[in-house]
């Protein structure tokens, strides 16, 4: 049998928490048997065929966390990750990509501000983007018909950010493009992203994901939500096929 590939998931402080630890501590020790053994073990699995590729997961602050810790840790922990071939040597390739989740959105853009993207396109590492309608809200936009609060990063979206989200909405009207296909095909302006999954739950979910993410998106799109402020003007101009 093969798996096409294989995922370093949770390693994090998030699991950890507890009153006394912010986790950081626990992480750092699990980082480090990844260093010392499982690093080299799943580049073997791949050079022997039983895996096609190999990569790891990091994800925005979720669940209440502290933004400056999981922050921090991100870069610390993919700077790790890209460094890791070189300092365990053997001459095997490191990861083959990172998986993104909630870092980089319409609305949160934590991927790019951090250096994220650009160290994994340096490293020639594609990037997976989960997450692309924030857990929601791009999705439902910032005021649902149902009068449902929409959720953004696994919690009731705050005021602040649906007074963001109907700026961004109001652009994306401007030029004729729903929200929601604005927020799924925005990951792949940059050019370290090689996919998008939005995750589906139904055949109607899947269909309609396929549709919006064909759905003609003008260039002056990005460029006037990056003039109003609500994209970095550090981002890559976006050219998309």
């Amino acid at each position: 049998g093969r798996v096409d590939s294989v995922v370093i998931h949770d390693l994090e402080p998030t699991p950890h928490r507890e009153p006394s630890s912010d986790g950081v501590d626990i992480a750092t020790r699990h980082l480090e048997q990844l260093r010392a053994s499982g690093f080299a073990a799943l580049q073997k699995l791949r050079a022997d065929g039983v895996i096609q590729a190999f990569g790891a997961g990091v994800n925005s602050d979720e669940d209440g966390e502290d933004v400056a810790v999981k922050k921090e840790w991100n870069i610390h922990y993919v700077r790790s990750l890209l460094e890791m071939p070189k300092q365990i040597g053997g001459g095997e390739r490191g990861i083959d990509f990172l998986l993104c989740a909630n870092m980089f959105s319409l609305l949160n853009h934590d991927a790019h501000e951090s250096g994220i993207l650009d160290a994994c396109l340096a490293a020639g590492v594609s990037v997976i983007v989960g997450g692309p309608y924030s857990s929601g809200i791009l999705a439902s936009g910032p005021d649902p018909p149902s009068g449902q609060t929409p959720y953004y990063n696994y919690q009731p979206a705050s005021n602040e950010v649906r007074a963001r989200c109907r700026r961004v909405e109001a652009v994306c009207k401007a030029h004729g493009v729903p929200l929601i296909a604005a927020a799924l095909q925005f990951p792949l302006t940059h050019p370290a992203v090689s996919c998008v999954i939005p995750g589906s739950k139904s055949d109607d979910e899947v269909a309609s994901n396929v549709t919006l993410m064909g759905f003609p998106i003008p260039p002056s799109l990005w460029t006037e939500l990056r003039d109003e402020g609500l994209c970095p003007a550090s981002l890559p101009p976006p050219f998309l096929d």
